[in-house]
């Protein structure tokens, strides 16, 4: 293999994804790497496969539940090391170029640079950085930090530690950079031993964290790498600050130690305060930890709470003030954001800016009340922080029957990696969840049209250009997943009262049809139910194999059916250890009707590793064109499985007659209501 040939064919951001593979121990979730290399799912996938087609020794592994691993023996390893040390690869965008640019910019504060360093380092030419830095010059001087041109010298940028801290870490996280991401790889920010010993330290801090919201984690990761790469440097904090709470001082009492002994440092007490004034600017999720120490700053705080809701309204006031809900969570919320405010923190704009658009009367308002906090702190209270306490006053005009505000249901489009039937157990733990508050629609992860019906999206993955704010969740909601879709349903729920309805009712004879049709399907898919046997010591190959085989519409259906089990499986794996299933599931041309099946393994239990002890295969199968109606129903079944332990339990048994009665009972009680929502249009 001609390993030098293939990469000088290879672009800028296939070799970032080679070198981010080759650099890592542990598998890599596509998530992450589309993360890295600021592009989407789709294109990662599309990247590895061109990895894989030129280098011909080199294997691309997909590792379930974990992500994608790079296989190659150590002699290749080492020759595509030595090779990509060797190579300079740019940003691979002007968004990316800008963040890369202000990064080495601040890395170097005070220490002048000549154009001609930045320009070869980001591969660009000397005019090309120029406009770059008087795009970034009014950015920088909106965080007190100087950019200075000395003729003959070069530039630097000038300011305080403190500064070119939430200047950084405020950039990263506002470019979409989360949790997840190698800073180092991307950026070159702050080095890699640095990062990794700080992902090393907040690791072991365990759950004392769990408490923060993403972006806030994020941020006070991206915090204490820049302060770790500037005490290594041997530049302390000389200010001192305010004490913060107990908790905050205590939680940054353990970190500091923890990073004291991992990096041989000596940080003093103005470090520490710091770090636990840093803490208390974070977000919390709802039950919080931060507390106000004495009596005179909480008596201050429940002042400018009530003070920011009779500006809001006076008129309401006295009404929201007998909302306990509202001053409990507005007051919750001021402890933090006064600290952000103070500090300059800027979080990301939540719900991407549609909240003012979507209420303007209630965000004006809300700005309106945001005010007293701008006049106490005498400083600029930032769109984010108003669209955040919007939300609050959304949530308790709504809950005191406002005469021209009403909570309305709304659709949330649901989209999973895995495809359709994991998307529908997603959707039954929203629904659980979020009951008579949304309605949730299926759709696939490229779907325009149905994202077009929905107030929001929730998904697994990142979608581009969705045209419709995205909620990112895992596949098993978290605490976290579910407080950001509760934010979103705060933000949209809110309509004035009398809002017209609109939509055309089908015909009859249409609606009839409709019905008659999925009442066919679901008879012959409960009539071709079957429990079916397979070696207990098969791979995953030979099983979707089998099942193609033996339920595709012909030969070459079987293949074609067989190639939507595995593609599908690249893209995540139908292994669902935690419920002790395999759910393999394809919409494909390969089935003629829908199928509904079991395969079970010899002996009880699938043996090879990759299956992880799981007992049954569930087979779900739709036709390319099924109606979308005929597919709700199918995903009735998926739900059933997260809703019915009876009848999850008698899928691990591989208990053919259980199933088939608790899915009929299941399914007779849907058919119902889609026989009844039909007919009424």
């Amino acid at each position: 293999m001609d390993i030098r040939g293939s990469l000088a064919i290879f672009s800028p951001r296939v070799l970032r994804l080679l070198d981010l593979l080759l650099h890592q121990g542990e598998p890599v979730s596509v998530d992450s790497m589309a993360a890295a290399l600021d592009s989407s799912r789709r294109t990662v996938f599309r990247d590895l496969e061109h990895i894989e087609g030129l280098l011909d020794q080199v294997q691309i592994v997909s590792v379930s539940g974990k992500g994608i691993r790079l296989e190659c023996t150590r002699e290749i390893r080492d020759n595509l090391a030595a090779l990509l040390a060797q190579v300079s690869w740019y940003p691979g965008s002007r968004r990316r170029r800008l963040l890369c640019l202000l990064l080495k910019l601040l890395d170097h504060n005070g220490e002048a640079q000549k154009l001609f360093y930045y320009a070869d380092s980001l591969g660009v030419s000397e005019s090309t950085v120029s406009n770059d830095l008087d795009e970034l010059e009014p950015w920088l001087k909106e965080h007190d930090i100087l950019l200075v041109r000395r003729p003959g010298q070069g530039v630097y940028a000038e300011g305080r530690e403190e500064d070119i801290r939430t200047a950084i870490s405020g950039r990263l996280i506002g470019e979409g950079m989360g949790a997840d991401c190698s800073y180092s790889r991307n950026c070159g920010f702050p080095g890699e031993a640095i990062e990794q010993g700080i992902r090393d330290v907040l690791n072991q801090a365990g759950t004392k964290l769990d408490w923060m919201t993403a972006e806030s984690y994020a941020m006070f990761r991206v915090y204490l790498m820049v302060m770790v790469k500037r005490v290594k440097a041997g530049a302390l904090l000389k200010e001192g600050y305010a004490p913060a709470g107990a908790f905050q001082q205590r939680l940054a009492g353990m970190l500091a130690s923890a990073l004291e002994g991992y990096f041989s440092l000596n940080l003093p007490g103005e470090e520490r305060s710091g770090m636990a004034l840093r803490i208390e600017a974070c977000r919390s999720k709802q039950n919080s930890p931060l507390q106000v120490d004495t009596e005179e700053n909480r008596e201050r705080l429940q002042t400018l709470t009530c003070q920011m809701i009779e500006r809001f309204d006076p008129v309401l006031a006295p009404t929201l003030l007998s909302n306990e809900q509202l001053i409990q969570g507005l007051s919750r919320h001021l402890v933090a954001a006064m600290t952000r405010l103070k500090k300059r923190v800027i979080l990301p704009e939540p719900l991407e800016g549609q909240l003012a658009v979507q209420y303007p009367a209630i965000y004006q308002k809300s700005r309106n009340g945001a005010a007293v906090l701008q006049e106490y702190l005498h400083v600029p209270v930032p769109s984010s922080e108003v669209s955040l306490i919007a939300i609050h006053f959304l949530a308790a005009l709504s809950a005191i029957g406002e005469k021209n505000i009403r909570k309305r249901v709304l659709s949330a489009g649901v989209v999973c990696a895995a495809g359709i039937g994991m998307s529908y157990m997603l959707a039954s733990q929203v629904r659980q969840r979020f009951k008579g508050e949304l309605e949730v629609e299926i759709s696939g992860w490229d779907d325009r049209e149905a994202w077009e019906k929905v107030d929001f999206i929730i998904s697994t993955m990142p979608l581009e250009n969705p045209n419709k704010p995205v909620i990112q969740v895992h596949l098993l909601l978290t605490e976290e997943d579910c407080q950001n879709i509760r934010e979103a349903i705060n933000a949209y729920a809110f309509v004035a009262k009398g809002a017209p309805l609109s939509g055309q009712r089908p015909r009859l004879p249409e609606r009839l049809e409709r019905i008659h049709r999925a009442l066919r399907q679901v008879w012959s898919m409960l009539g071709a139910f079957v429990v079916e046997s397979i070696a207990g010591d098969c791979s995953f190959e030979e099983l979707a194999a089998f099942a193609a085989e033996r339920f595709s519409s012909d030969k070459t259906g079987g293949a074609e059916l067989y190639r939507a089990l595995i593609e599908r499986e690249r893209v995540v794996t139908q292994v669902i250890a935690e419920m002790g299933i395999v759910l393999l599931h394809a919409r494909s041309a390969g089935a003629l009707a829908p199928v509904f099946a079991l395969i079970v393994p010899e002996g009880g239990t699938f043996v090879r590793g990759y299956f992880r002890g799981v007992t049954s295969c569930v087979l779900m199968l739709v036709p390319r064109d099924c109606p979308p109606d005929i597919t709700g129903i199918m995903g009735t079944i998926n739900s059933a499985l997260v809703d019915l332990p009876p009848l999850l339990e008698a899928v691990r048994r591989g208990d053919g007659p259980g199933v088939q009665a608790l899915l009929e009972t299941e399914l007779s009680e849907v058919l119902a209501q889609y026989c009844t929502e039909t007919l009424h249009g």
